[in-house]
């Protein structure tokens, strides 16, 4: 049973770290095909980092609201995504709105690889 409590740790840790460098990268092409100015892989990171954090809290938040809570967070951590985007990209609403998408992208991609990494890693601790 310790193994696979440290596998599940192992794969969130990975996950993290996944979700920041392809929530990053996939946030520097969204603000490159934007048309954004002087963004950086630094940058887009430290924003992608922001948008995560402001998007767990606000759903920690709302979630104590059964059913419309959900909706409700994500509409309320959408516009606080888009903000924090627009104001440390240093870029207009529409702008800052296609970034996001670029960054949602990623966070669903870095969610599927954690799933399969922590179930091949599950997989190889119970057998």
């Amino acid at each position: 049973m310790p193994a696979a409590i440290g596998a599940v740790f192992g794969v969130v840790l990975v996950a993290l770290v996944i979700a920041v460098i392809l929530g990053g990268f996939f946030m520097l092409i969204g603000a490159n095909i934007a048309g954004v100015k002087n963004v950086s892989f630094g940058k887009a990171i430290l924003t992608s980092i922001a948008c995560g954090v402001i998007s767990f809290i606000i759903s920690l938040v709302f979630s104590i609201v059964p059913v419309i809570g959900t909706i409700i967070g994500f509409i309320v951590s959408l516009f606080i995504q888009v903000f924090i985007i627009k104001s440390m990209l240093n870029t207009n609403t529409g702008k800052a709105l296609l970034t996001w998408i670029f960054n949602i992208v990623a966070q669903v991609i870095a969610i599927v690889i954690a799933f399969v990494v922590m179930g091949a890693s599950l997989a190889a601790a119970a057998g």
